[in-house]
């Protein structure tokens, strides 16, 4: 095992995760707010195809120390 956290291998793609999931909450807000705009429902799908990105790219790394993310912990 190794005692590095996933985070921090993983530190350049944090803030984006950061950036998308308050870009995606705050285009939800104001569509719930009554802004059915195009530009709000945008926000969202780029917001959620650039979460989906950085998954798709921690995916097909394949890095050990990525494996939490893969595979189901059992503690016990």
């Amino acid at each position: 095992m190794t005692a590095i956290p996933v985070w921090s291998e993983n530190r350049r793609l944090v803030p984006v995760v950061f950036l998308a999931g308050g870009l995606g909450s705050a285009g939800g807000v104001l569509e719930l707010l009554g802004f059915l705009i195009p530009v709000t429902q945008f926000i969202g799908i780029v917001a959620g195809a650039v979460e989906t990105l950085v998954a798709i790219m921690i995916e097909l790394r394949g890095r050990y120390v990525d494996r939490p993310l893969r595979e189901e912990l059992l503690v016990g």
